[in-house]
């Protein structure tokens, strides 16, 4: 009998159902895949973006200014728990060129996602604490990620309500035009 429940519980150990990410999971593996896997460069972003047919919600490229451009995109996702908006954005040509890949959903706090990026990620406690969870203007902030990556993590300035803005940015190497 003994061996019979040791042999099923072995057995059924590989064919459990794999439990569901949770919405906060969800959020940080995004942010993962789409920015953090490769270095950031504006024009990846798009490809990876239109590869997955993604809508696309804002598109600014202004014309270039005295050798100064500036491109941003945002697009809409839709994974599990509710839709998220995925961002990118550069700025080259100036002293420093620059370039984010961002996140933003409504429905989970900055401090839960605090919690899931410094665990996930294995980052640590962030450098900079500026506001309070669950109120408006909160900023948290990560430095020297990755080398000189800065991760940005902060609610809407006006409306203490949940939701979270995160914000992956570095100083870059300008891309082939």
């Amino acid at each position: 009998m003994r061996v019979l429940l040791a042999i099923l519980a072995v057995s059924t150990s590989f064919v459990r159902p794999a439990l569901a990410e949770s919405r906060v999971d969800t959020l940080v593996n995004t942010l993962r895949v789409m920015c953090m896997v490769e270095p950031l460069n504006f024009e990846r972003l798009d490809q990876k973006a239109t590869a997955m047919d993604l809508r696309v919600l804002t598109n600014f490229a202004p014309p270039e200014v005295n050798g100064l451009s500036i491109r941003s995109k945002t697009w809409l996702m839709e994974v599990s728990g509710g839709p998220l908006a995925l961002s990118a954005s550069d700025a080259m040509g100036g002293p420093r060129p620059l370039t984010m890949c961002g996140v933003a959903a409504p429905n989970v706090t900055v401090g839960e996602m605090q919690a899931a990026l410094t665990t996930a990620l294995g980052i640590g406690q962030p450098r900079t604490v500026s506001g309070q969870d669950g109120h408006a203007g909160l900023m948290v902030r990560w430095d020297h990620l990755q080398g000189d990556m800065t991760l940005t993590l902060m609610t809407g300035r006006f409306k203490p309500e949940p939701g979270f803005t995160l914000i992956y940015e570095g100083q870059v190497q300008p891309s082939a035009k």
